[in-house]
């Protein structure tokens, strides 16, 4: 029984720091401003950012929509 409940809060514990952790940047390419949040910091790998109907992760955006190879966060100078 402790053994179960000290996976649980272990588990628990990885999720939460998981999403306390996450970076999430604004990258401007093309003259659209993106949301990004970084998947892997050693991998160099990023997504855009999701949204809700509540909390739009980007902004509104008509016609084509050009994301770029590589993107850069500005706060660390990193390129995803």
């Amino acid at each position: 029984m402790k053994r179960k409940i000290l996976l649980i809060l272990l588990t628990v514990a990885g999720l939460w720091s998981a999403k306390v952790f996450a970076q999430d940047f604004e990258y401007l390419y093309e003259g659209v401003l993106l949301n990004y949040t970084v998947k892997s910091e050693t991998a160099r790998t990023c997504i855009t950012k999701a949204g809700t109907l509540q909390a739009p992760g980007n902004r509104e955006i008509s016609g084509d929509l050009k994301l770029p190879e590589e993107v850069i966060d500005e706060n660390t100078g990193k390129t995803f």
